[in-house]
């Protein structure tokens, strides 16, 4: 056990991950069905193999760090490269799209519509977890490459604003706390005395780390929209259908 990924678990963390699986599990099987809640977990567990696998190839003190209510995370304990912080970040969003691609093939094996929501979402939550900003992966990128390629974000942002000033301000403002946000987040990683070692990385690495996060992120989107092209509404469970509590039900 000297170097498992659960090194240091106590009982009581076994069983507060446990329980945390527990309700997830049940609150998914709930809403949609226990084939989906599986394969949330299962896409959630896939996704921190590859951080750890990618970690381990660096000979890194990992350990799976456990379930959150929001996902689950790893703890490295040694300090690593920019190279190698860039890469694990990157393996996590790389397994969870080969995820994706393994519930595609399980719809069209077994013809059941649940994994290929599961194929939809996890391609979703994927291209989500490498936008470029704290606390995703696509952060520990960025920061590490290309620390202002946020602020290309903020003409979007920036519109949405002015579509929604009017119409809905509450909108308006969650788009200015969201262009303040880019901001900040770009000031900090050039501030930071610890990222200013992310400038040493060679020219051709910094191009070849960043291509890679680009093509990911170009892959994931093409997935999606091959997806919503073929198969449309089939891809988004009937939530009206589904025992979902009264309280939540305008939600949907």
């Amino acid at each position: 056990m000297q170097n498992s990924i659960f090194k240091d678990w106590t009982v009581s963390k076994w069983l507060l991950n446990i329980v945390l699986i527990a309700v997830c599990v049940y609150a998914l099987s709930y809403s949609v069905n226990f084939i989906f809640a599986i394969g949330y977990v299962a896409m959630l567990i896939v996704h921190e193999i590859g951080h750890i696998v990618a970690a381990l190839n660096y000979r890194c003190e990992v350990r799976f760090g456990g379930f959150t209510p929001f996902g689950a995370y790893i703890q490295i304990y040694n300090h690593t490269s920019t190279k190698q912080t860039a890469i694990i970040a990157l393996c996590g969003p790389f397994f969870g799209f080969l995820s994706s691609l393994g519930f595609l093939g399980l719809a069209y094996v077994l013809q059941d519509t649940t994994y290929l929501w599961l194929c939809f979402f996890a391609a979703v939550v994927s291209v989500m977890n490498l936008m470029p900003l704290h606390p995703f992966d696509g952060g520990k990128v960025i920061c590490g490459t290309f620390p202002t390629f946020p602020l290309i974000l903020v003409p979007f942002l920036g519109y949405g604003v002015y579509l929604t000033y009017k119409s809905d301000p509450d909108m308006s403002y969650m788009y200015i706390a969201l262009i303040i946000y880019v901001i900040w987040n770009v000031w900090k990683m050039k501030k930071d005395s610890k990222y200013k070692a992310l400038f040493r990385l060679d020219k051709a690495m910094n191009i070849q780390i960043f291509s890679f996060y680009i093509a990911m992120i170009v892959l994931l989107i093409g997935l999606i929209v091959v997806l919503l092209e073929t198969f449309g509404s089939t891809l988004w469970p009937n939530f009206q259908e589904m025992q979902i509590p009264n309280f939540l039900q305008g939600l949907f």
